[in-house]
């Protein structure tokens, strides 16, 4: 699925100064191309690394505990050949049920 969320899903990129703007109002990504890039190329090289190990099936969602109650799935979570971020996407979620409650 990360290389073909990659391929669909086109960020708008933006570099705040956290130290004067922590409320990240102004974009200062134009006055700083040279760390934005560095930056992303960063980003990159993460993303390339953890998609290479993905060689693994997905663990799978356990709801009805105590600990996380409701428990809110997203897209994020989704599995699936279609599975994605685009409006037409579609997924299941693989998930462990620990404990059901009648209503």
């Amino acid at each position: 699925m990360g290389r073909d969320v990659q391929k669909t899903f086109d960020p708008a990129w933006a570099l705040f100064d956290m130290i004067n703007d922590p409320g990240e109002k102004q974009n200062v990504i134009e006055a700083h191309p040279e760390i934005a890039a560095r930056l992303k190329d960063a980003y990159d090289a993460w993303f390339t690394d953890v998609s290479s190990t993905r060689g693994f099936p997905a663990p799978r969602i356990l709801v009805g505990t105590d600990h996380e109650n409701p428990v809110i799935l997203t897209r994020q979570d989704w599995r699936g050949p279609q599975a994605g971020w685009a409006k037409n996407n579609r997924g299941y979620w693989d998930i462990d049920v620990a404990r059901c409650r009648r209503v």
